[in-house]
């Protein structure tokens, strides 16, 4: 008899065969770096912001500034409503004109927004909202840097970004609001005439991402910006640019998700196929620190996907539909970390502002489901094998209460899944079981699928079989 782990993570190697052994699929959980498997963080109304619809556009912009404000932006056909979110209500502040998803900064004075169109500035003082006067360009994003504003242009001269003059301090705004001229306010920005469909800021450098080139600046003394690098790598998607600890992730005009600091770009999506998307240019992307998870999370809005990475593996998230017994799309339009706090707040599709929460197991009240499916296994030999008993290791993570629901199927050689085994758990007092399901059949090659639902907690800590390789 030989034992063996069931690896439920797998992200090392690529491949689209799954009798060879291709990717896990990992449906509404997370993986840590040891392999354990849990939940994703579920949807629930935060107690500090009202959580009641108060659009009937999705969210698609959410800021929490310094001061302790959370500002929404609700995104219509043609253009957007800004609302200030308070705990007894929203109210709005106005609205702009824009076909994009907003772009939003905050500076010591202001909100600076832009939506495709000319920007707008919210005055934090008042939350007094108008179009940004001094003349800058139509565009789809904004940044600051070196106490400057700046932006791309989404009108003309697509290969320039421009900059305001600078301003300091929260009384005044004023240089924000000087656009200098032709040549005197602005800079190109890449190696080729590829137009400029983006640009970010860290503490350091602009990021201007072109769409088939990425180039990086700096402030500097003689010339307001230096170039100090360029790579061949482009943007497909203007909105898919997540903000990293040293730099930036993005989904990149060869369609793969990136990550760039600066230095040597790396690609984080070698075991992930995005064959099945159809409209890449509409994903948009962010961040999500809950506990001792770090979450890249991109979204494809017209294609209903939603891909998640962290610490080397993918997976997928949506929401549970009880009704039809399916899957529709992950609702979470934006997203926005509470300063000082953590929280992670987030804005849906149905107008609410809510927050993530790893000790939320339901979506706003629906059910939270989630499975991870093994790639197939054969042991290193396709001679048939016995298996004669899966040992699952498990903590429920609760002393009373629902207990998790823990199912267990399998199939052979891309034949019919296996009626679902419901798993016992033990005891209410039995927070760390380990289950043996003995004697399971014959096989070559086999797949497993860990299913796990209810409003409670569970971690799959790790699977392992015995099995006898019978030599025929």
């Amino acid at each position: 008899m030989s034992t063996a782990p069931v690896p439920l993570t797998n992200n090392e190697e690529s491949n689209d065969e799954e009798l060879a052994g291709a990717s896990p699929v990992a449906i509404n959980v997370l993986a840590d770096s040891r392999g354990a498997v849990r939940l994703r963080p579920g949807i629930v109304a935060h107690s500090s912001f009202y959580s009641t619809a108060f659009s009937t556009d999705e969210i698609s912009g959410l800021r929490y500034t310094n001061g302790g404000k959370l500002y929404a932006f609700a995104q219509g056909a043609a253009s957007g409503e800004m609302f200030l979110v308070g705990s007894g209500g929203a109210a709005s502040l106005g609205s702009m004109p824009g076909l994009f998803r907003p772009s939003i900064v905050e500076t010591e004075a202001i909100l600076g927004i832009t939506t495709g169109s000319y920007p707008y500035k919210v005055v934090l003082a008042t939350d007094a909202m108008s179009p940004l006067a001094g003349g800058p360009v139509e565009s789809t994003h904004i940044a600051t840097i070196d106490t400057r504003l700046l932006t791309n242009n989404n009108a003309a001269y697509r290969g320039r970004i421009y900059y305001s003059q600078t301003q300091e301090g929260s009384t005044s705004y004023a240089g924000h609001e000087v656009w200098t001229g032709y040549e005197t306010g602005e800079f190109s920005t890449s190696a080729r005439p590829d137009p400029v469909i983006a640009i970010a800021d860290t503490t350091s450098a602009i990021f201007a991402f072109g769409t088939s080139t990425t180039s990086t600046f700096v402030p500097d003394s003689t010339q307001d910006f230096a170039l100090v690098g360029a790579i061949e790598i482009g943007c497909s998607a203007r909105h898919s640019i997540v903000r990293t600890d040293t730099g930036f992730a993005w989904l990149d005009d060869r369609m793969r998700f990136v990550s760039f600091s600066g230095r040597e770009p790396e690609v984080i999506s070698n075991a992930l196929s995005l064959d099945d998307i159809t409209t890449p240019s509409d994903c948009f992307g962010y961040r999500v620190a809950e506990g001792a998870y770090d979450l890249l999370v991109w979204t494809f809005p017209t294609d209903g996907q939603t891909f998640v990475y962290s610490n080397g593996t993918w997976s997928r998230w949506y929401m549970y539909d009880t009704g039809t017994t399916g899957w529709t799309r992950f609702p979470v339009s934006s997203h926005a970390v509470r300063i000082g706090y953590g929280d992670n707040l987030v804005g849906l599709t149905d107008g609410r502002v809510m927050s993530l929460s790893r000790t939320a197991y339901s979506d706003a009240g629906t059910v939270l489901k989630g499975y991870v499916e093994t790639g197939f296994i054969n042991r290193g030999t396709d001679a048939m094998k016995h298996c004669k008993a899966l040992r699952i290791a498990l903590r429920r993570g609760q002393t009373g209460g629902t207990a998790p629901t823990l199912l267990v199927s399998w199939r052979d050689d891309l034949g019919s899944w296996s009626s679902d085994v419901r798993v016992s758990l033990g005891t209410t007092g039995d927070t760390l079981p380990v289950v043996e399901l003995r004697s399971l059949g014959s096989y070559r090659r086999r797949q497993w699928r860990f299913t796990f639902m209810d409003t409670a907690e569970l971690v799959l800590a790790g699977v392992s079989e015995d099995f006898d390789v019978l030599g025929v």
